[in-house]
């Protein structure tokens, strides 16, 4: 998925004194987003551990140290989150501030109140360029309605460039850690990989 700003339409107005920002501006420590990703999301995910959110929001070159996936809170209590990691983008041959977009969860109990809506807003407010894969079905129609275009499923897909690192975070199976170690050791050969310079890279 990918978007473009939509016109301000100002921050709206939601019951119970729902406040939608970024986590670095409402003061949501990483603990606490963890926690409600580890509470509400259906199966074991990595944004359930405080170090990865630290790792993948704040540690990210154009985070600048800020959490910027937006939340939205209920008192002090986060009922909606969508994790979002600033990059710079080409768009139209020119360098844009945007961001890509990662796990949208909103609790249970605050279904329907249209912070969906809200969180899109929010983020369309702030940056030129937003892009996101693995959108779901549910999720489609309100990327859809916000005026983003829908490129193509795209698989999630990881490549693990330091095995003995990522089992800091995971208990791999041997199996899945030895054909790591075997794709890397074989990824500078001829026809499998190809280096990409930084360079080409650069906006």
């Amino acid at each position: 998925m990918t978007g473009k700003p939509a016109p301000a339409a100002g921050s709206a107005a939601f019951p119970d004194g729902v406040r939608i920002g970024s986590a670095a501006e409402l003061g949501v420590p990483d603990e606490a987003l963890a926690a409600f990703y580890r509470d509400l999301w259906p199966r074991p995910i990595a944004l359930a551990r405080a170090d990865f959110i630290g790792w993948q929001m704040r540690e990210a070159p154009r985070a600048q140290g800020r959490n910027a996936s937006v939340v939205a809170l209920r008192g002090d209590a986060v009922v909606a989150a969508m994790g979002a990691t600033p990059a710079t983008f080409r768009l139209d041959g020119a360098a844009v501030e945007g961001a890509e977009l990662t796990t949208w969860i909103t609790a249970p109990a605050a279904r329907g109140l249209g912070l969906g809506r809200g969180i899109l807003r929010y983020l369309q407010e702030r940056y030129a360029m937003l892009m996101g894969a693995g959108i779901t079905a549910a999720a489609l129609p309100l990327y859809l309605g916000a005026g983003f275009s829908f490129l193509a499923h795209v698989p999630r897909f990881f490549h693990i460039a330091d095995a003995a690192l990522a089992r800091r975070f995971t208990d791999s199976p041997e199996a899945a850690l030895e054909t790591t170690l075997r794709r890397q050791a074989g990824a500078g050969r001829a026809g499998r990989a190809r280096a990409c310079p930084a360079a080409d890279l650069a906006p």
